[in-house]
């Protein structure tokens, strides 16, 4: 039975994965090739006692059925994810530098079949963020020669999220194919290296959510941490949309069950606000939005769409209660679409074209992407009003 055999006939057709993704198809044409591995680093030390096993494979180009694991619209090359080769395991890691969502299984070659394992970290639905990672028995004498590990990435690219890219035209979601093995070489690849050791470390904080998404000056935010808060002396931050150079600060907080209260201030003015943190660790993103808004305002709902599937940048209209007559967002997991007016505070009509380069406020995840270009999202509208709670569903392809 030859590599191609095992792969259809190692159980991975009966899952529900397989149906979606092609985990199988061109492996065995990578397989046939005479390898020639560079190897990206080999790093260890007492703090991360594993090396850096990574291999960049030059044969592997030559099939088109799996991305690449690094960013192919940069000229840096940052490294999505990498491997690590222990004593009897190796670790699969998130660059949790970059902006990327990755999905929560993946699977490792044993020489004979593909084997599932869970990547262990924040999971959205399946989907993880952030420090990210999953150790694997792996024996060291199966660590020489080239290895095999497949993860399902998606990473912001401006306004899009684009999934196991093997080139720039990125023309189907895939599968990326990592390769490794503990037979390293002298590095000549010093970006490559650099991204890698940028990984190592991640944001110092990061924020999980917010208690409210609405609030007044004198009420309660409540801030909890994925990690990264102090015991005591903390400080969130709260920038303001329409400028992001305005900021107000809410300083010494305590902790209290992986969390703070932060009391907001009388003299804030009103408006939609994004949430930061600081403390002696360092100081996170900006990830999640708030609306500080007088008491009893009414907030925004959405009703209908006129209709749930589009290509990109079509125009459609949607209904609801609670529209300002300027400055509505419509905000997905693929973006942001921002200043659409509703003279009739009931109706908006705008073009389906989200863009950002933030992760935005939604406890959703990811756009899930399916193997035909389409991408299943939530939509919500933010305006000074607040943050609507009913989510539209919403169906984009190209």
């Amino acid at each position: 039975m030859d590599f191609v055999d095992k792969c259809y006939n190692g159980g991975m057709i009966k899952n529900v994965l397989y149906r979606v993704f092609p985990l199988c198809i061109g492996i065995g044409v990578v397989i046939g090739f005479s390898i020639m591995s560079i190897v990206v680093y080999a790093h260890t030390n007492a703090k991360y006692p594993y090396q850096v096993c990574s291999t960049l494979d030059p044969n592997k180009f030559q099939t088109k059925d799996y991305g690449v694991p690094y960013n192919v619209f940069s000229k840096t090359r940052e490294i999505y994810t990498f491997v690590l080769c222990g004593a009897n395991d190796i670790k699969v890691k998130v660059n949790p530098v970059v902006d990327q969502y990755v999905y929560e299984q993946g699977y490792v070659w044993n020489g004979s079949e593909w084997e599932s394992f869970i990547f262990e970290g924040y999971n959205e639905n399946k989907w993880m963020h952030g420090n990210i990672e999953a150790i694997i028995p792996f024996p060291h004498d199966q660590q020489a020669g080239i290895n095999f590990v497949l993860a399902y990435t998606c990473t912001r690219i401006g306004p899009h999220w684009k999934c196991g890219c093997s080139d720039e035209s990125c023309q189907r979601e895939k599968w990326e194919l990592l390769t490794f093995s503990s037979e390293t070489i002298e590095p000549e690849l010093t970006k490559v290296f650099d991204a890698v050791e940028k990984a190592l470390n991640p944001p110092p904080i990061m924020i999980k959510g917010l208690t409210v998404k609405e609030v007044s000056p004198g009420d309660i935010l409540g801030v909890s941490q994925l990690y990264g808060f102090t015991a005591h002396d903390n400080t969130i931050v709260l920038q303001s949309n329409a400028n992001p150079n305005e900021g107000y600060t809410i300083p010494n907080l305590s902790m209290i069950n992986s969390g703070v209260s932060a009391p907001i201030p009388a003299n804030i003015p009103y408006g939609i606000y994004t949430v930061g943190a600081r403390n002696s660790n360092g100081a996170s993103a900006f990830m999640h939005y708030v609306v500080i808004r007088p008491r009893g305002t009414v907030t925004p709902v959405l009703s209908t769409i006129s209709k749930d599937t589009v290509v990109y940048g079509d125009t459609v209209t949607v209904t609801g209660t609670g529209f300002t007559k300027t400055g509505n967002e419509i905000h997905t997991k693929m973006g942001i679409i921002k200043d659409i007016p509703s003279p009739d505070g009931t109706t908006m009509t705008f073009s389906m074209a989200p863009q950002s380069d933030t992760l935005i406020y939604m406890d959703e995840a990811v756009a899930n992407p399916d193997i035909n270009g389409k991408y299943f999202l939530r939509m919500a509208v933010i305006n000074t009003n607040g943050i609507s709670t009913t989510l539209l569903p919403i169906t984009i392809t190209y």
